[in-house]
């Protein structure tokens, strides 16, 4: 029976070093997860009012830049009530 006081796992030192192998496993997985970029394909980004409203201007605004910053075709559709 261990006592509350007692640390089943080993102490710090083991906790420490299996912290650390946990941590470098993700950066590792995480650089191998980097090898696409995004957008891959078209974005599209619905507009929820009709065309020609304050919200399709706005949208095709939005749209415009983000598909400079991301050297990706962005798509606005117009969706009432979506």
């Amino acid at each position: 029976m261990t006592l509350l006081s007692e640390k089943p796992w080993g102490g710090t030192m083991k906790t420490w070093q299996y912290s650390l192998a946990v941590a470098l496993c993700l950066s590792a997985a995480s650089t191998l997860a980097h090898g696409q970029s995004y957008p891959h394909k078209p974005v599209t980004l619905v507009a929820t009012a009709a065309a020609g409203g304050v919200v399709d201007l706005l949208a095709r605004q939005v749209g415009a830049r983000l598909s400079q910053m991301w050297g990706q075709q962005v798509i606005v559709e117009n969706r009432a009530g979506a």
